[in-house]
């Protein structure tokens, strides 16, 4: 969905001006990026984590800026990625509800329509 995203919104960063491809390219990404960010930040943990803990540890966006600190080691530990991570997978629906300007037109099951694109609009 998000590389469809980024190809869609390259499209037409080509269209409105005469950037080269790798401009457009880093551009483009830095737009996905921050929208991933914002589903993340400003929706996702917020309901999972509530309100509480997103401000203790410093994940709520307050005013929409950043801060990187080199001196924080950014590996996952493996317990996670094996034990806790998985609590992400058991949010998702099985059942995708196709919509078509804010009308249901359709759904199929994600277990039996993997890798088809063409159900994604």
């Amino acid at each position: 969905m998000f590389l469809k995203e980024h190809n869609r919104i390259a499209r037409e960063f080509a269209a409105v001006t005469d950037w080269d491809d790798e401009t457009i390219f880093q551009e483009t990404r830095r737009i996905v990026g921050a929208e991933l960010q914002q589903i993340t930040y400003g929706e996702y943990l917020p309901v999972v984590l509530g309100p509480d803990i997103m401000t203790s540890y410093g994940l709520t966006i307050t005013d929409f800026k950043t801060t990187y600190n080199a001196s924080i080691n950014p590996t996952i530990f493996n317990s996670f990625a094996t034990a806790a991570y998985r609590f992400g997978h058991t949010l998702v629906n099985g059942l995708i509800i196709k919509m078509i300007e804010g009308q249901p037109a359709g759904s199929y099951l994600i277990r039996n329509n993997y890798f088809i694109q063409d159900q994604v609009i």
